[in-house]
């Protein structure tokens, strides 16, 4: 999990947790961390926050360059759709942004 609104990481971390088949590998807040930490841990989903206009940062590019079969879910900092970024087929806004939604995403992971 990197640099996620102070709003969210409360609530993911208890929701994750709570979660037999899933788990935090780590927490970071420096961008080059996320990217370290992402490529040691063979990480399958990176949690971000967007940019305060709503695009995502441009460690998003360096992480699916370095990390083809990441899943990439970046949070709003302010009410609106999140976005999911893969390598396939790029990236779709997300509008439920329920913890049901959130843990649809991080278990297709399996399939």
């Amino acid at each position: 999990m990197g640099d996620v609104p102070n709003e969210w990481r409360d609530s993911l971390k208890r929701l994750i947790s709570s979660q037999e088949d899933l788990e935090i590998l780590a927490e970071v807040a420096d961008q080059l961390d996320v990217l370290v930490f992402a490529k040691e841990l063979h990480a399958d989903v990176v949690i971000l926050s967007q940019l305060p206009d709503g695009r995502e940062p441009g460690l998003c590019s360096h992480l699916l360059a370095h990390c083809p079969n990441i899943l990439l879910l970046l949070l709003p900092l302010e009410p609106g759709p999140g976005l999911l970024l893969h390598m396939r087929p790029s990236k779709q806004e997300l509008y439920d942004l329920s913890f049901e939604t959130l843990l649809t995403i991080l278990r297709r992971l399996e399939d």
